[in-house]
């Protein structure tokens, strides 16, 4: 020991390294000690084990949340972008930014009509929580 910490006083420690009254004396001390926290131990670790679950469980719902907030946003900038190409593609061209002439084009209605069960879709399982 006092190699292994060469400048240390560790004197103080030869007295239990060389009686023998001392050793049985700890170690009992040591086993009830064992004896007395091992419960405490089993419990802590099934704490440890349900708190652990609950936090996976949390990880869960805000990866599922996360997940529907992509689809939703998704499925968004699809119509926005289908609205964008039947706007730049509607003849005769627009004349300004308020005429909305192209809603009615067929382009722009079979777009909506194809992608409107999706948005539903992930609508209804966003509000339904």
């Amino acid at each position: 020991m006092l190699k292994k910490y060469p400048g240390s006083n560790l004197d103080c420690l030869k007295i239990f390294s060389e009686s023998d009254i001392y050793a049985k004396k700890y170690q009992r001390q040591i086993e009830a000690d064992y004896e007395t926290l091992n419960p405490g131990l089993t419990l802590l670790e099934n704490l440890n084990s349900t708190i652990q679950g609950i936090i996976d469980l949390e990880q869960t719902k805000s990866d599922r949340a996360l997940d529907n907030t992509i689809a939703i946003a998704g499925v968004g900038l699809a119509i926005s972008g289908l609205t964008a190409t039947v706007a730049t593609a509607h003849n005769p061209p627009l004349k300004s930014y308020t005429d909305l002439s192209f809603l009615l084009s067929p382009a722009f209605v079979l777009s909506i009509a194809f992608s409107a069960p999706f948005l539903i879709a992930l609508l209804v399982r966003l509000f339904r929580r």
